[in-house]
Order: structure tokens, then sequence, then C-alpha cells
């Protein structure tokens, strides 16, 4: 394992922006670098995805798990969703709202997207990123950047971006 305190170091000194997007081909550390981030960040959600995860229900579920993991009793309003199939929307609405919750800071990590951007996946990203939970960082590690309209986002600096050349 190759450290990269350069990288560790460029997202401790973000501060906490609404999503950390680190995207590099395979072999380029992504993982080891937010893991690097993570262990120095407290609570941490980490979801680690597989083609499997494609379906946004599976996908938000397992979000949810890792933001409980970490915070434990924090998803109530997705564990009251947990049995229906709602659309994507209502899943990030009702996940973003137990974010808000939170009485601390929240390092939410999502591992692999490339593997999931199916388009439920997307919508269920791009509604819970519209409008951020000020509580919650979401830092995603991804081969390629994420079919998400992220133009406003970035434009309130609210998207560090990380990549190959970083």
């Amino acid at each position: 394992v190759l450290a990269r305190p350069r990288l560790t170091d460029r997202l401790a000194a973000a501060g906490w922006p609404p999503l950390a997007l680190v995207v590099a081909p395979a072999g380029f550390g992504k993982t080891t670098v937010l893991a690097d981030w993570a262990a120095a960040s407290c609570p941490v959600g980490w979801l680690s995805l597989d083609p499997d995860d494609g379906d946004p229900r599976r996908f938000a579920l397992g979000l949810a798990a890792a933001a409980s993991d970490a915070v434990p009793g924090s998803m109530a309003r997705v564990a009251r969703l947990a049995d229906a199939e709602p659309p994507p929307e209502l899943l990030a609405d009702a996940f973003r709202d137990d974010l808000c919750d939170l009485q601390d800071r929240l390092l939410l990590v999502v591992d692999d997207l490339h593997l999931a951007t199916a388009g439920g996946v997307v919508r269920f990203l791009a509604r819970l990123l519209r409008y951020p939970a000020p509580t919650c960082t979401l830092a995603v590690g991804s081969r390629v950047e994420p079919p998400l309209s992220l133009g406003p986002l970035r434009a309130r600096g609210g998207v560090l971006d990380i990549g190959p050349a970083a």
C-alpha cells in the first residue's frame, strides 16, 4: 500500500464539502486515499459496491446501513421505507432528511461507484446532492466520473475533485 499524504492532506484541508469525488483508473489508489481520509475522520460510513448494487433501492438501503453503522439509529425515515418500493427520489429525500437530523458530521464513503451507475442510482444521488445535508460529506471513488449534473454544486464550491493528475 502506497501512502498518498499529499492527497489525504488535500482532502482534510478542503473542510467538509458536500461531495468529494476521487476519479482515476484502476490501480491509482482511490480506495487507499479514501481509507486514509476515513481513518482520520469520525464517524465514517463505508459502502463498497459491486455490479449487483445497480438497483436503486438496494443501493439506498446499503448506503443507509453504512450511515446507521456509523451513527446508530440515524436512518429512521429510510428504515420506514425499507419494505416499500418508493422511487429513488423519495428514498433520497428521506435519506437527506435523516442526515439533516445528525448532531455531528458524517463522512459517507461510496467506493467503486462506476459499478452502479444505473439510472435509478444516478437519480438517487442527483436528488441527494441537489440540496446536500450540511452534516454530511459524500466521498465517492470511481474509475469514471459519475453521470451526474454537478455544475451547480461545483459552482457553489461544493465539489472537491481529485483525479489522476492530483
